[in-house]
């Protein structure tokens, strides 16, 4: 006969299943200790709507339980033959669970406390909605100085997002932060990525920062040998910046020697600047523009016309004087009366060039010199298209 068992524990545990889905399948680990019972034990576990009577709205038969002979301890996995869903385990009213070990009903029956409830919420998600884009179904809230909500994983994603909302601002996880110095999405990572994002849209980032406060960041990063944020991109941008009324993308250092943005390519451009009034703008209070080594390459070829003089601006471009003509007029609206015009041939018969004549904030005209002496005092003539570049300091 027997004479009585002790339940240890009962815990809820997920064993599969996608974690959003509103039919997940969970475990009950339950842990009981029989006194007087002759092996083998078969054990039948029903789930009732009632502390006495009611209705069975779920039961599972392990026969050939594993019981410690010495101890008389076993444990049992409940919902792997019949599953235990959350239409279950969040009925109203509660559940009790009967036991009947080898055809014999012990009493009383054992409530389902609010450990196993408590992992309903994990599915939460997945039903009902709500009127706002930034209200939510679930919320944490911790009033000290701890962690709202945490995730952890050994092997995948410790919290994952997802959104089908279009537009900015609607995040698959999204922070919030009242504090003047705190942070709404924090990662931490120590071998891995602490934030990572994903984007499978060609216009849209994968991770956006938003801020409308003046003076305040939208992303920030941090590193102490690493890099605070970095950007990777196979076919477009690594790193996207777009303001409406200031910088796209800000740079600042306070270390001699470094630089407030950085950028390097072993085939092609580090930084590249494209602008309506300027490609590059560059202010400092010694020297602008530093080059330690290699050479400023201008592509610009043609002569522009500018609707202003500007001061402290760098202008240039080509200009090709046709065979036979001796001036051409290049018309550009940086140009001063006091610039500096550097003219150099970069094609075609040996000419000596100047510069004869400048309108201010319109045009300069350039002179080409087709006659000069060779050895011999004999005066030559040079036939041919002339081209020449030009420099404008301001």
């Amino acid at each position: 006969m027997i004479r009585r068992i002790l339940i240890l524990a009962m815990i809820l545990a997920v064993v599969s299943g996608t974690a959003l889905a509103a039919n997940e399948p969970y475990v009950i680990s339950f842990q009981g200790k029989l006194e007087g019972v002759t092996l083998p034990v078969n054990i039948i576990f029903t789930l009732y709507d009632a502390e006495t009577g009611g209705s069975s709205v779920w039961t599972e038969t392990h026969n050939g339980v594993d019981v410690d002979v010495d101890t008389g301890i076993f444990n049992e996995l409940l919902g792997n033959q019949q599953d235990l869903s959350n239409a279950l385990l969040s009925a109203t009213g509660g559940l009790w669970m009967q036991i009947n070990v080898n055809g014999s009903d012990l009493t009383p029956r054992q409530p389902l406390t609010a450990a196993p409830y408590a992992f309903v919420a994990r599915s939460v998600n997945a039903v009902g909605s709500t009127s706002s884009p930034y209200s939510y179904l679930v919320g944490a809230k911790n009033n000290g100085n701890g962690i709202g909500v945490y995730g952890y994983s050994k092997g995948g994603s410790g919290v994952f997002g997802s959104s089908e909302a279009s537009g900015l601002g609607l995040a698959g996880v999204f922070g919030f932060n009242t504090s003047a110095s705190g942070i709404g999405v924090s990662g931490f990572s120590i071998g891995g990525m602490g934030v990572l994002g994903i984007s499978g849209a060609p216009s849209m980032a994968g991770v956006v920062g938003l801020n409308n406060v003046s003076g305040g960041i939208g992303v920030f990063g941090s590193a102490t040998n690493g890099s605070g944020v970095y950007g990777s991109s196979t076919n477009n941008n690594g790193v996207y910046g777009v303001s409406t009324n200031n910088d796209g993308i800000y740079g600042k250092s306070s270390v001699s020697g470094k630089a407030g943005v950085y950028g390097e390519n072993t085939q092609g451009y580090g930084v590249v600047g494209n602008g309506t009034d300027a490609g590059g703008f560059f202010t400092s209070y010694n020297d602008a523009i530093e080059i330690q080594s290699g050479r400023i390459k201008i592509q610009n070829k043609g002569t522009g016309v500018g609707s202003q003089q500007y001061r402290n601006y760098v202008a240039a471009g080509t200009v090709e004087v046709a065979d036979g003509v001796n001036e051409v007029t290049v018309y550009n609206g940086y140009v001063a009366n006091d610039s500096i015009i550097l003219l150099t041939n970069q094609g075609g018969p040996n000419c000596s060039l100047k510069v004869s004549s400048i309108v201010q904030g319109d045009h300069f005209t350039i002179y080409v010199w087709r006659r000069h002496f060779h050895a011999g005092a004999t005066i030559v003539t040079e036939s041919g298209a002339v081209k020449v570049a030009y420099l404008i300091i301001n």
